[in-house]
């Protein structure tokens, strides 16, 4: 599954089962100066071996901000979360719920908030903020 956005858009994706990936990017123009584009992406998945992916942000050379929400919730072992944010004032958050389960959030512009919750074991978290 994956969906494509431009600014101030809003997705949601539900995924029920094992070895799902769910992917949803929201990009703004292509070296725009837009402000208050905030997007909203959430990915809920129930099962084994998942993947969720979220990008946000304006494209090279853009300056967008706006406050985007990226939310991942998973349920399961083995699963990925992985979120991308390019604009100012952003907020991931992932909660994973099983074993053996990986997060990743990378953050490149300033102002960005992280949190993360993993209940389980030999689980993994990675977050990376410029």
């Amino acid at each position: 599954m994956s969906i494509s956005q431009g600014t101030g858009a809003t997705a949601t994706a539900l995924q029920d089962g094992n070895n799902n990936y769910g992917y949803i990017s929201q990009y703004g123009s292509y070296y725009g100066t837009e402000t208050n584009v905030a997007n909203t992406a959430t990915i809920a998945s129930i099962g084994d071996y998942n993947n969720a992916t979220i990008t946000q942000g304006g494209y090279y050379n853009s300056s967008e901000s706006g406050g985007s929400v990226a939310s991942i919730d998973q349920l399961g072992d083995n699963n990925v979360g992985s979120i991308y944010q390019y604009a100012a004032n952003t907020t991931a958050e992932i909660t994973q719920q099983g074993d053996m389960n990986t997060a990743y959030v990378q953050q490149n512009v300033g102002g960005a908030v992280v949190e993360i919750a993993m209940m389980g074991n030999s689980n993994y978290a990675n977050i990376m903020q410029n």
